[in-house]
């Protein structure tokens, strides 16, 4: 919650104590899930060496002590920052063993640390590709993870849909993006969340070069309302 509310020092404080805690009570899964949103968080702030460093510590921890769901849920996120740091051949190969283990792992909804939904995974895939540059492939992994996540889960549909239309605008493809902006919006209102202000923020950014087109002047209008 303090991550997404520009708390960042109070969030990474929270998760250094998770951290420790965890570590001191010989809990390593839960060792792992705490390293794990460190080294997310990390990477969101714009430091990929060290959030790669935790996320490596993350995933051997996970290796030797959890269930392939955590094992998979780390090496998501280890894919990511492989791929922050252009090592594109790593990035890939944790993005295999994701999949492969998500795919060995029982779910337990009731569980908050017993489920890694399918739709997540195909974000972190789309991020991962986005970050190796493979626009295409990524956005069909944001089509795919807009696919099957939860009717209730707004905010995180929110963020896909945003950072699909960044990809589909990144190809070249104004009218699809202008449509996926306009999805977007439809979630915006009433999400309290500096993620997605700072996606609308971006929205602005990237349409300006297209001001003249009637449709970005539309959506810049409605936009403003919100």
């Amino acid at each position: 919650m303090c991550a997404d509310d520009d708390a960042d020092a109070l969030a990474q404080h929270y998760h250094r104590t998770a951290a420790h805690l965890a570590a001191e009570a010989e809990d390593p899964h839960t060792y792992t899930v705490a390293l794990r949103a460190l080294a997310s968080h990390a990477l969101e702030l714009g430091h990929p060496q060290p959030s790669l460093t935790l996320t490596e510590q993350a995933a051997a921890t996970a290796a030797r002590h959890s269930s392939p769901l955590t094992q998979s849920y780390t090496q998501s996120q280890l894919a990511l920052a492989h791929a922050r740091v252009h090592d594109r051949p790593r990035a890939l190969l944790a993005l295999h063993n994701a999949e492969v283990l998500h795919g060995q792992a029982d779910q337990n909804v009731s569980d908050p640390f017993g489920s890694y939904p399918t739709a997540a995974l195909y974000y972190q895939r789309a991020r991962t590709l986005t970050a190796l540059r493979d626009h295409q492939a990524a956005g069909r992994a944001f089509h795919a993870s807009l696919r099957t996540r939860a009717p209730q889960a707004r905010r995180a549909r929110a963020l896909t849909t945003a950072l699909l239309a960044e990809s589909q605008l990144l190809q070249g493809n104004l009218e699809e993006s202008l449509t996926t902006w306009k999805r977007f919006l439809g979630d915006y209102p009433g999400l309290r969340s500096a993620r997605a202000t700072a996606s609308l923020t971006t929205m602005r950014q990237v349409l300006r070069p297209h001001s003249t087109h009637p449709d970005v002047a539309l959506l810049t209008e409605e936009a403003a309302s919100l």
